[in-house]
């Protein structure tokens, strides 16, 4: 359920609620949401809540504006922030998604 991106412009790594039904997405999403402040509290910061209702998935991310692929010079410093990241997002979320229905 984890996953990194990279663009362009910006760099980011979050959940994703990935199964073939949408309807199942979105009630772990709203399931998640529920506990979105000791989820944000627990992480460290503010995540992107993105239900996505015009798709079969929702995510859970965390972005790094002005910083992506463009920036060879800060790649380092990106790699290092994507990988603290999701350490925290896998800490973060682990007890919470065992317990999705």
């Amino acid at each position: 359920m984890r996953q990194s991106a990279r663009a362009y412009k910006y760099a980011g790594c979050g959940v994703y609620l990935w199964h073939e039904e949408a309807k199942v997405n979105k009630i772990r999403f709203d399931q998640l949401a529920e506990h979105k402040e000791e989820i944000e509290k627990n992480f460290g910061g503010e995540l992107n809540w993105e239900k996505l209702d015009n798709r079969r998935t929702s995510r859970i991310s965390v972005k790094f504006k002005r910083v992506g692929l463009k920036d060879k010079d800060k790649w380092d410093v990106l790699q290092t922030k994507m990988i603290d990241a999701m350490i925290r997002l896998e800490k973060t979320f682990e007890k919470h998604i065992r317990q999705l229905e």
